[in-house]
Formats: structure tokens, sequence, C-alpha cells
């Protein structure tokens, strides 16, 4: 149940995020990933500490989305190699080893930056799960609260200046009512 609330979460979070043309959205797996691996490592199935994992994971998109980005470059000049090699008009056999290390380059840089980055995000979250613990079990959350905080991505695909300050507005008026009241 823990999998499949957390994917529902950041598939809501970022329903408005299409990969269309050259736009790179945040990586959404990576974030899924992230928060699935820090919860089932640290035990977490309630629903407010595995809020915690689940902002822990939202960096991993945003950095997925980076490293996808330089991985698109670094494919993009081994298309040129590629095409250079097909325009000469004496040009041998297909020169295999572009595919192979294009392979090679993105399992490298993808599990490297994935793998590095889960272990300091762990670090951060293990320092921090037990002193966060008692407040994240007053604020009383459930999945539905998760996804309906979720689905406000929906809102924000308006991409209307107003709804942007409506909603960060409301935010922090709500942070600040459930801060005052732990208090």
């Amino acid at each position: 149940m823990t999998s499949l609330s957390i994917a529902i979460f950041f598939e809501l979070a970022w329903l408005d995020m299409i990969p269309a043309g050259t736009y790179i959205p945040p990586h959404l797996g990576a974030a899924v990933f992230t928060a699935l691996s820090l919860a089932s490592f640290h035990h977490l199935v309630q629903p407010g500490e595995v809020a915690l994992v689940m902002v822990a994971g939202v960096p991993m998109a945003w950095l997925g989305k980076r490293a996808e980005a330089l991985l698109r470059c670094a494919q993009g000049r081994c298309h040129d190699r590629a095409v250079q090699w097909a325009g000469q008009a004496e040009s041998g056999p297909f020169p295999e080893r572009l595919i192979y290390y294009s392979v090679l380059r993105s399992f490298l840089v993808s599990w490297l930056f994935f793998f590095g980055s889960l272990l300091a995000i762990n670090f951060i979250v293990g320092r921090s799960l037990h002193p966060l613990r008692p407040l994240l079990d007053e604020l009383h959350l459930d999945w539905p609260h998760l996804w309906l905080a979720a689905s406000l991505g929906g809102l924000l695909a308006l991409r209307v200046r107003k709804a942007y300050a409506l909603f960060f507005s409301g935010a922090a008026l709500v942070g600040i009512a459930i801060f005052s009241h732990s208090l």
C-alpha cells in the first residue's frame, strides 16, 4: 500500500509535466524510487513519516532532470559523429563503439548519480527522522491529505500568477496555523 500511495502522490504532484519536444520534465522515477528506497530502508509506513521521505525525494526529480539534460547533450555529440560517418562517401561498417559507449555512459551516469545522491539523502533523512518523528506524529496526516495536497499540482498547471499567489499564501497560512497549534 505504501508503494502505491507514494506513486500516486508524485503522479498527482507532477500532473502537468508532459515530456513534449525539447522540454525535460522532473525525473518522476528518481523521486518515486528515492522515496520508496528510503521508506523501505527506514521501515516507514505511516503517512506522516513517509511524507518526510517524499519531500526528500523531490530534489532527486530536479537533479534527475539535470542529469538527463547532460546525457542528452552527450548523446547529441554521438549522433553528430554518426551523421558524419553516414555522410562520408566511403564509410566502412558502422562504428558500433558509438552505440556501446553511449549505452555505457548512460548507465554509469544514471546509476552513479542516483546512488551517490541517494546515499547523501539517506544520511540526511537518517539524522533528521528521530527528532522530527514526534512532530510528524502530531500532524495526524493520512494518505488522502497527502494526495489532496499533491493534486494541487493541477492548479499550478494553470500557470496563472494569481493562482500561484493564492496557493502559496494559503500554504503559508496553513503552515503557520499548524506550527502555532503545536506550540
